[in-house]
């Protein structure tokens, strides 16, 4: 730095020398500046700018003067040499630099004049200093922000202050690549496009980013269209990787009912959080109408008192042969019990019958508690089950059959 400062001031001595005085003040100030010497060039200039009102580099000596002040962080001293030279015509001046220094004093100002100024047109660099600034974004501002600026990184940053105004981040949105957003970045646009109806930018984050919410949305999408089909796809595809809302679960099964397929029983597990009679009478009708067979852990996996539900489907499933549990003993609470009871007679399933009447007390109870000893080669039980029935037609019915 010592040789470089040593060189400058020969320089500067030669052109005091060999100049005049106020065009020496110049060169000092320009090649100050361009060695990083603010201090120094500032000397310069300002000597130069006292000196020679009229001089052809004067304007360029402001506009130095402007850029050194605001780097030294002098706003307000900055500012008054800015407005001398902001709508000079110089080609030395860099326009995109002057348009974001000149964000930088409106933002610190006025936030109107700041929006103002970004609506009526700035470059990237104002965009990028409207965003970093407390001054708010609107649908407006976003619109403007996003007709000069394609860094995704000011595109964000705005997109996050504009709180959630819809327009606002659609417009800053098309000026994004999907693929560079981060997961939080991601959640945040596609949820406020689906919210406010933008399904086009939706589906583009859709693509690139997934998370159970997001699924759930797009399912959403595919039910309130009626697009049972699609529904069913997405569904399929996603459900193993996802957790979902039980709703989903019962729009997947009632899509696959508005289009005439089967689908997996199972998934009534996850749509009906309630497990109980009526889920296990729906359940078992699904396993049913599937062919499931055996219905054995089925239906002794519903318990007590859920598995009542079924009770309806016992007849049927005790003729088919397709179930044989241990959850006969709850059958014993059926409306159509002596139903149940008649049918495993009949199907000469006596340990089973046992199981159903001998939770009972009514004549009936006993009667195949009875049939029950009987078929099983226990006479004495069934002598003593027999003498517990007041009914005389039952009684005469069995005499001959207990002996």
């Amino acid at each position: 730095m010592f040789g470089r400062l040593t060189a400058f001031l020969l320089v500067s001595v030669f052109y005091l020398v060999s100049a005049h005085a106020d065009e020496g003040d110049y060169l000092m100030g320009l090649n100050a500046y361009k060695d990083g010497l603010n201090s120094v060039a500032r000397m310069g200039f300002e000597a130069y700018l006292a000196d020679s009102p009229d001089q052809a580099n004067r304007h360029y000596a402001e506009y130095l003067m402007y850029r050194i002040l605001l780097e030294d962080g002098e706003f307000e001293g900055a500012y008054a040499y800015f407005t001398k030279i902001e709508k000079v015509n110089d080609s030395r001046f860099d326009q995109n630099v002057i348009k974001g220094d000149k964000m930088r004093f409106l933002v610190r100002k006025d936030c109107d004049a700041a929006k103002a100024e970004l609506i009526a047109g700035t470059s990237s660099a104002g965009a990028a200093v409207y965003t970093e600034s407390s001054c708010g974004v609107d649908a407006a501002a976003a619109k403007a922000i996003a007709a000069v600026s394609k860094d995704s990184k000011v595109l964000l940053a705005a997109a996050a202050k504009a709180q959630g105004d819809p327009e606002a981040a659609g417009a800053l949105f098309s000026g994004i690549n999907p693929k560079n957003l981060t997961a939080e970045q991601a959640k945040y646009f596609g949820v406020l496009f689906y919210k406010n109806g933008n399904y086009d930018n939706f589906w583009k984050v859709y693509g690139v980013y997934k998370d159970s919410d997001m699924v759930s949305l797009a399912l959403d999408r595919f039910w309130s269209i009626k697009d049972y089909k699609g529904y069913i796809s997405s569904f399929e595809a996603n459900r193993k990787s996802y957790s979902l809302e039980s709703a989903v679960f019962c729009r997947a099964i009632e899509s696959y009912k508005q289009t005439g397929s089967d689908f997996d029983c199972e998934l009534l597990d996850s749509c009906i959080k309630d497990k109980n009679a009526d889920f296990a009478k729906t359940k078992t009708a699904c396993l049913i109408k599937s062919g499931k067979n055996p219905l054995d852990a089925d239906i002794d996996s519903f318990g007590s008192p859920a598995v009542l539900g079924v009770c309806d489907y016992v007849p049927y499933m005790v003729d088919k042969g397709i179930y044989n549990g241990k959850s006969f003993g709850e059958f014993a609470s059926c409306a159509n019990k002596f139903d149940i009871a008649e049918l495993l007679y009949r199907k000469k399933n006596f340990g089973k019958l046992l199981e159903i009447a001998s939770k009972g007390s009514d004549d009936r109870d006993y009667y195949y508690v009875t049939l029950a000893h009987i078929g099983l080669g226990d006479r004495a039980k069934a002598s003593v089950a027999a003498q517990k029935i007041k009914d005389a037609e039952l009684k005469a019915y069995l005499s001959g059959q207990v002996k």
